[in-house]
């Protein structure tokens, strides 16, 4: 069935596009983008990458996705094939996954000031409190609705859209009983209205309100019945089938200042707690940030407090599976591999978390950056980052120069479930060199060094296990990479574990053309958790190849 909705899908399109070249007047617009990512699997006991199914027997894998998009007048519509060959995304390198087909399929139509849709829906009601449908591949995330969704230009500054359908259940799409739809069975319905009003030259608003509305079906309600009832009696309640969640936020631009502000609340619901039993509460979100900024300088708070606001398609929904909104995290979004180790996990049941993040240009040469973040319940602190940085680009010369320094304290228990876990308290310097040889030749240079118990080692304080490590102890990172704009980049780096000596090697390559990119890379991955937007996940530990394309057109 998947392989012939495919054709058919290919077909058509394809007669579209026959059709439009015997029109002179519009022949339409053809776009599309391909990714592919392989492995191949390469033993090494060392760092513990043995053991499972990819390096015992598989040996290699393959993901790849293909998109295909056509659009005339007001017309949109797009087909996305899907391959996952022995793929380890879905449980991180554990055990495989394989299945192929029709990903996502939509239909657009835009007819006035309405345009409605139907098919695969990604979108999001404001910043996705109530309701957020993306992909994200990295983190196994593709959580579409699958259904018809509606938005009218009600005035220039006003627009209303809903959307009314079921949640696409990804891993459905690997199970040997998957179809051409693959649904979650409860229903999702929501509305969503913004709007801009400039009220003078300096003072503007942006309202914005949403209302999304879950019914569990039968067979989910059935299970949550009996899982309740295998609970002690003080414990149990009687679950609802329907649970409504709303928000309401409004930006403020006011001269140099925006002020952003948003609270949700959710009606009682069914959900999971950290002792894996269930429970019925209703929810909130509070939320607000204030920025100023001018030229040279910038400064942004913000504060996000999360009760109870756990929303998924089912409670019976675990991990990454089944959520339906999405909670931003109140910290730094790190690129640089160790300042990235640790990162905090967006905790649905009780959060405080704020930041505040600062850049001040004195001059033209010289930026500095600072973080400051905070994450805690109601019992104690989660995650901790103190960031600095400083960037010194001297005009007319062929160097540039960025150094900083950062320090976590991370919540090991809480974020790995490690019931006998310490916090990991990190000191990382860190610092970027790029040269540059002529007009298109340069030189990156990366060094980082992470020192773990930093109160104890740094800091003078009584260390209480003075022989057991924070996590795997320190670590020392050096990356040198070598580029020919716009088309060749060679890396070479190496993340060397101290306590243990053991070397994660990267040796990559990479040759761009135009808007199609090729890399291959020898890879030496250690096991850990890998966070992207506060969603994280965790990934075993990885030695050999890796190869990947991505084209668009």
């Amino acid at each position: 069935m998947q392989y012939r909705c495919f054709v058919l899908s290919c077909l058509f399109f394809l007669s579209i596009g026959l059709k439009s070249q015997n029109d002179t007047k519009d022949i339409g617009r053809f776009s599309g983008d391909l990714q592919f990512d392989g492995r191949v699997y390469v033993s090494d006991s060392a760092i513990n990458a043995v053991g499972t199914p990819f390096f015992d027997y598989l040996k290699s894998s393959a993901d790849s996705w293909l998109s295909l998009n056509y659009s005339r007048d007001q017309l949109s519509m797009g087909v996305r094939f899907d391959m996952f060959n022995n793929s380890p995304i879905f449980t991180g390198g554990i055990t495989e996954a394989n299945g192929v087909g029709i990903g996502m399929w939509y239909i657009r139509q835009k007819i006035q000031k309405l345009t409605v849709q139907a098919g695969y829906i990604y979108d999001q009601f404001g910043s996705g409190t109530t309701f957020r449908a993306y992909e994200n591949r990295g983190l196994a995330i593709d959580n579409p609705l699958i259904g018809i969704s509606g938005k009218y230009e009600l005035t220039k500054d006003i627009t209303i859209k809903g959307v009314a359908g079921k949640q696409k259940d990804f891993r459905s799409f690997v199970n040997p009983d998957r179809r051409f739809v693959n649904t979650y069975a409860p229903f999702i319905k929501g509305v969503n209205a913004e709007g801009f009003f400039n009220l003078s030259d300096k003072f503007s608003i942006a309202p914005g309100a949403s209302f999304v509305n879950r019914t569990l079906d039968q067979g989910s309600m059935d299970v949550i019945a009996g899982e309740i009832n295998k609970q002690p009696v003080e414990t149990r309640f009687l679950p609802k089938y329907n649970n409504y969640a709303y928000s309401v936020y409004n930006t403020f631009n006011i001269s140099d200042f925006a002020v952003y502000l948003e609270y949700a609340a959710k009606s009682a619901d069914v959900m999971r707690n950290l002792e894996n039993s269930l429970f019925q509460s209703t929810g909130q979100v509070m939320y607000g940030s204030v920025s100023y900024s001018r030229k040279g300088f910038g400064v942004n708070i913000a504060v996000k407090k999360t009760e109870n606001f756990e929303f998924r398609t089912s409670p019976l929904e675990t991990f990454n599976d089944g959520i339906i909104n999405f909670l931003p995290p109140q910290t730094k979004q790190n690129s640089y591999r160790l300042l990235s180790r640790y990162n905090h996990n967006t905790q649905l049941l009780d959060e405080l978390g704020y930041q505040v993040d600062f850049i001040f240009k004195p001059i033209k040469s010289l930026t500095f950056n600072a973080n400051f973040s905070n994450v805690e319940n109601e019992d104690e602190l989660l995650f901790r980052e103190i960031y600095l940085d400083c960037k010194i680009r001297v005009p007319k010369t062929k160097w540039k120069l960025l150094v900083g320094i950062q320090a976590v304290d991370y919540n090991q228990r809480v974020y790995e479930v490690k019931p006998d876990a310490d916090y990991v308290q990190t000191l990382t310097p860190f610092a970027e060199f790029t040269w540059k040889l002529d007009r298109k030749k340069s030189i990156r240079t990366e060094l980082q060094y992470m020192k773990t118990k930093r109160d104890y080692d740094v800091f003078g304080k009584d260390d209480p296990k003075p022989d057991k490590e924070q996590d795997l102890g320190d670590w020392l990172y050096g990356l040198v990479e070598f580029n020919v704009a716009p088309k060749y980049s060679i890396s070479v780096s190496d993340m060397y574990n101290l306590p243990s000596e053991l070397h994660y090697y990267d040796f990559s390559a990479s040759y761009t053309n135009k808007t199609n990119r090729f890399s291959v890379g020898y890879v030496k991955q250690v096991q850990g958790i890998i966070c992207t937007g506060g969603v994280c996940r965790f990934e075993n530990a990885f030695s050999g190849v890796k190869v990947g394309i991505t084209s668009s057109f």
